[in-house]
């Protein structure tokens, strides 16, 4: 389930609706806004999964500098426990908290941004038993709190912005050309001032393929 980027009180506040009348249909279109900018960023833009754990796997690669790098391109705001097992299916080992870092350094991010990467420590203290990452599935597990600390303010107008258009054409009747079509077309975008798919565009994830 997406994040609320738009609520119905943020769009009837916009609009200076007082009344409940409409309130199913502006939850309606809040929740097709929602999920866009989660397919259109190809991620979640805020926290999810704060205070839990993720089963995660890992593919060994150059990029991954020899198994000391785990990437996770929906962000990492802190972590509690890091587990690694050596190979699909083995026992986990905890990694201590001094033989890992979130990179990029904090102070190297846009302000409130997560990290995408977990460092395995380049010296490992003597009681680590297994300081790298392993290839296999399932063979990462962090417990820890996930992506933003809170949905950026120029995320939440782009949504806004997303759902008045929307409001708007339903009441012009041309509500068909708001819709996610079969084939993954996005004809939302159209409705995408230049400003805001600037702004979504910063907060899309890269995808990075290895040759």
């Amino acid at each position: 389930m997406a994040l609320s980027y738009v609520t119905t009180s943020a769009v009837k506040t916009r609009l200076g609706i007082g009344n409940t009348t409409d309130d199913t249909v502006i939850g309606s279109i809040c929740d097709q806004v929602n999920g866009f900018i989660e397919s259109y960023c190809h991620r979640p833009i805020g926290p999810f999964a704060t205070g839990s754990t993720l089963t995660l796997h890992y593919e060994n690669d150059d990029a991954h500098d020899s198994g000391r790098v785990f990437t996770f391109s929906s962000g990492i705001a802190s972590i509690t426990t890091l587990e690694v097992a050596p190979y699909t299916g083995a026992s986990y080992v905890t990694v201590p908290t001094s033989d890992y870092f979130l990179m990029p350094h904090e102070q190297e991010r846009d302000t409130d941004w997560p990290a995408f990467e977990v460092h395995m420590s380049d010296i490992p203290s003597a009681s680590n038993g297994q300081p790298f990452f392993a290839p296999g599935y399932n063979t990462v597990r962090i417990t820890g709190n996930f992506g933003w600390a809170a949905i950026p303010d120029e995320v939440k107008e782009v949504a806004v912005n997303l759902a008045l258009a929307l409001w708007r054409s339903r009441s012009a009747g041309t509500s068909d050309v708001f819709t996610i079509g079969p084939d993954g077309e996005r004809t939302f975008e159209r409705a995408l001032s230049d400003k805001d798919r600037r702004t979504l565009n910063r907060y899309q994830a890269r995808t990075v393929t290895i040759l």
